[in-house]
């Protein structure tokens, strides 16, 4: 394993995410953006009502297996999801990827796949998130086989037995729905696993075509 990228997202000023570093590429189609504050040194969307999914793609970063982390401030009081993303690529609509992510309106860690930047939960784990918090997300994808942590501790398993994409780039994703600029993100790392070993246990297998669930506020 190698830690190939890790961003602070420190500013001088307020920027776009692409516009702060082009190593980030936006994959999802909707026309807002992800915002690097200055004032914090965070990420957040820029306004609510859609998904925001981007890549990063500066040099050497792993398109196989890969592990993404970041701290997630978690916050309930209006409807936000903030994470990571793994094998970020190009759907047909949008983008096609993994995505871990803390849940406001059901207090849960959740794991959807994403296609053309609409989501279906494969796993989810329940527990009680404090509000203003920050948490430790992590995401690992070795193989067919990803795993969740929250804080260090493993939370989700689920095996990808028909993947949309076998291959995409590490990312973020940000979604907030009734005020500007609630989700934060932060302390974002990459790692390359290729030649890693698979999770030995799958705890929820869900395969293609059952549906537990569709990230909610999207369409």
């Amino acid at each position: 394993m190698a830690v190939v990228h890790t961003d602070a997202f420190t500013t001088g000023a307020d920027a776009n995410l692409e516009t702060y570093d082009s190593d980030w590429v936006k994959y999802s189609a909707d026309a807002g953006t992800i915002v690097v504050l200055a004032a914090t040194d965070e990420v957040c969307a820029s306004s609510d009502g859609s998904p925001r999914i981007y890549a990063w793609e500066g040099s050497g970063y792993p398109t196989g297996s890969q592990e993404v982390q970041a701290v997630v401030t978690f916050f309930t009081a209006n409807t936000v999801f903030s994470g990571v993303a793994v094998r970020v690529a190009t759907g047909a609509a949008g983008a096609d990827c993994f995505v871990m992510l803390l849940s406001s309106t059901t207090d849960d860690a959740e794991l959807y796949e994403m296609e053309d930047d609409n989501g279906t939960l494969r796993a989810s784990w329940a527990t009680t998130l404090t509000d203003a918090t920050d948490y430790t997300v992590k995401l690992k994808v070795v193989g067919d086989g990803l795993t969740g942590y929250v804080d260090g501790t493993q939370r989700l398993l689920y095996t990808d037995t028909e993947p949309l994409k076998a291959s995409g780039g590490p990312g973020v994703y940000m979604y907030t729905s009734g005020q500007y600029r609630v989700g934060r993100l932060d302390d974002w790392q990459v790692d390359d696993l290729n030649g890693g070993t698979p999770p030995s246990l799958v705890s929820r297998h869900h395969p293609r075509g059952v549906q537990r669930g569709v990230l909610r506020g999207i369409s």
